[in-house]
C-alpha cells in the first residue's frame, strides 16, 4: 500500500499527460457535448438551485460566459499557461457549470463528475523535487482509487437494486438494447444467452476487476479490459463513457521511471578537468 500511495512510477510526467488529457476532453465535451442551448432557453421553467450552492442564480444568457471561459481556462491550463492560476479558475468554473446543468433536473444525473475531482487533484500538483514526488504519487493514486470506486459502485448498485439476478440473466441489458440500443445491437437481441454473456461479465468486471487497479501489475490490464468495455458497451447500447476511458492511455500507460531522466537534468562531472594527484 506504502507503494502504491507514495512511489508511483513517473508521478509527474503521467500527471502531466492527464492534465493535458483532461483539458482536452473538456473542451471537446463542451464544445460537442450537452452543454448547449437547452440550459439557456428553458432555464426559466426548470431551473432551481439547490445543495451544496443554493444562492447560485439563474444565469440566463451568461450561461454562455460560463461555458466560453470554461474552455478558455481549460485551453490555458492544458497549455501549461499560468497553470497556478488557471488551473484553480478552470477548475472552479468546470465546477459550477456541471453543478448549473443538475440544477435543471430533480436528481444529479452528472456523469462525469470525475473531470471535476480530477481538475481539482491537479490544481495542488507540486514542483517537480524530491521532496515533493510522494505528494504527485498521492494524486495519482487517488484518481486511480477514485476510478475503481467508481466502477465498484456501480456494479454494487445494480446488486443491491438488482440482486444477482440483474447479471446472471443479462434481462435488463437485453431489454436495454431493444429499446435503445445501436442498430447492431438490437439485431444481436435475437439471441438471448449473448446478453447472460455480458451480464456476467458485467458483474466479473465490477465487482472484481476494481480491486486489481491498486496493483502495479495489473494495473494496465484492468485499463485494457475498461476501455474493451466502454467500446463493447458503445457498439451494442450506444452508451459511451469516452470521456473516462481517454484518461487511461495517460493514468495507466505511462510507465517509465523517472530516476534516469532526473539524473540526466543535473550537470555531469568532467573528470578530464579534475586536478592531478599529487606525486
Amino acid at each position: 500500500m506504502n507503494h502504491f500511495l507514495f512511489e508511483q512510477i513517473n508521478p509527474f510526467e503521467r500527471l502531466r499527460y492527464i492534465r493535458i488529457s483532461l483539458c482536452s476532453i473538456v473542451i471537446l465535451l463542451l464544445l460537442v457535448g450537452p452543454y448547449d442551448s437547452f440550459y439557456l432557453d428553458t432555464a426559466p421553467w426548470l431551473y432551481k438551485a439547490k445543495t451544496p450552492f443554493p444562492w447560485f442564480p439563474n444565469l440566463g444568457s451568461h450561461f454562455w460566459t460560463l461555458k466560453f471561459s470554461v474552455i478558455f481556462f481549460a485551453l490555458s491550463f492544458g497549455l501549461g499557461i499560468w497553470k497556478k492560476t488557471t488551473g484553480p479558475l478552470f477548475a472552479l468554473l468546470f465546477l459550477f457549470l456541471n453543478y448549473y446543468v443538475t440544477c435543471f433536473g430533480s436528481t444529479y444525473w452528472v456523469t462525469n463528475t470525475h473531470l471535476n475531482f480530477f481538475a481539482i487533484a491537479l490544481c495542488f500538483v507540486p514542483q517537480k523535487s524530491k521532496s515533493s514526488k510522494e505528494f504527485a504519487s498521492f494524486l495519482l493514486a487517488f484518481m486511480i482509487t477514485y476510478v475503481a470506486f467508481l466502477y465498484f459502485q456501480a456494479g454494487l448498485s445494480k446488486l443491491l437494486w438488482g440482486g444477482l439476478d440483474w447479471f446472471i440473466s443479462g434481462q435488463r441489458i437485453w431489454t436495454e438494447t431493444i429499446l435503445l440500443g445501436t442498430p447492431l445491437g438490437k439485431w444481436l437481441t435475437q439471441w438471448p444467452w449473448i446478453f447472460q454473456v455480458m451480464g456476467i461479465w458485467t458483474g466479473i468486471f465490477e465487482l472484481f476487476l476494481p480491486f486489481l487497479f491498486f496493483f502495479e501489475k495489473t494495473q494496465r490490464w484492468c485499463a485494457v479490459a475498461a476501455i474493451t468495455f466502454h467500446l463493447g458497451t458503445f457498439t451494442v447500447m450506444g452508451i459511451s463513457f469516452w470521456f473516462l476511458w481517454s484518461l487511461y492511455p495517460a493514468l495507466f500507460f505511462i510507465k517509465r521511471n523517472s530516476s534516469i531522466r532526473l539524473q540526466s537534468s543535473f550537470p555531469r562531472h568532467d573528470d578530464s578537468r579534475a586536478p592531478l594527484p599529487a606525486p
